[in-house]
């Protein structure tokens, strides 16, 4: 999920799951790497 989204963030929240990393760049075949964060459930 994109850093930025926090909306997102408190969705994935509500139904239990949680944030493993914050602000890790991952590359999608973008022309530069992607903030994101990782969450488990």
């Amino acid at each position: 999920m994109y850093v930025e989204n926090l909306a997102s963030a408190h969705v994935l929240e509500k139904n239990g799951f949680v944030r493993v990393t914050h602000a890790v760049d991952e590359d999608w075949g973008f022309p530069t790497p992607t903030s994101v964060d990782k969450w488990i459930r």
